[in-house]
């Protein structure tokens, strides 16, 4: 984590001088390891991180591409935006979160925009990002069951685990199937 945070901190103060450089990667790298200890201390056991602190860690992972995004000819804060809001839908899955995507990302690229045409590129994509997972989560509220771990309820028939699809024998069976 304080590697990732690390170039996220660089990448988020790549436009300032070397110094300041230096102290991005610094404080990117305390802030990122810090909120992985706080949420690794409250996590219980088979959970995943919580949502905070995956929201942060989306933020941190987003800078560094934001930043080799602005290097592209014609990357504007809005194109920057609607690219960091569609690859954050995708990551979504489900067809609603896929098509806010590029529509949220525009809207805060060009909100951006307006507060500085010359904002960084991984300010823009980090910004975007946070701001979609934050929004996110509050409009499409509906619980889902996590792909980690994989819930599943056991299976009648025996076999070496509840969780196996049957018997390890090719005799025909009647457990359920």
């Amino acid at each position: 984590m304080g590697a990732m945070g690390a170039v996220s901190g660089l990448s988020l103060s790549a436009h300032r001088r070397p110094g300041q450089r230096i102290l991005g990667a610094v404080a990117g790298a305390a802030v990122l390891v810090a909120t992985d200890a706080l949420a690794r201390r409250r996590q219980r056991p088979n959970e995943i991180p919580p949502l905070w602190s995956r929201i942060v860690t989306s933020g941190a992972m987003a800078a560094p591409l934001g930043w080799a995004a602005g290097h592209l000819p014609g990357a504007r804060p809005l194109t920057v935006g609607a690219g960091a809001g569609a690859v954050a839908g995708l990551f979504g899955f489900r067809p609603q979160k896929v098509a806010l995507g590029p529509v949220f990302g525009a809207a805060v690229g060009r909100a951006l925009a307006a507060v500085d045409p010359a904002m960084p590129a991984s300010v823009v994509a980090a910004t975007t990002v946070v701001a979609y997972r934050v929004a996110s989560a509050a409009v499409f509220r509906d619980a889902r069951s996590p792909s980690w771990p994989m819930r599943r309820r056991p299976r009648t028939c025996p076999s070496s685990s509840p969780w196996s699809p049957g018997p390890a024998t090719s005799a025909p069976t009647t457990c359920g199937r």
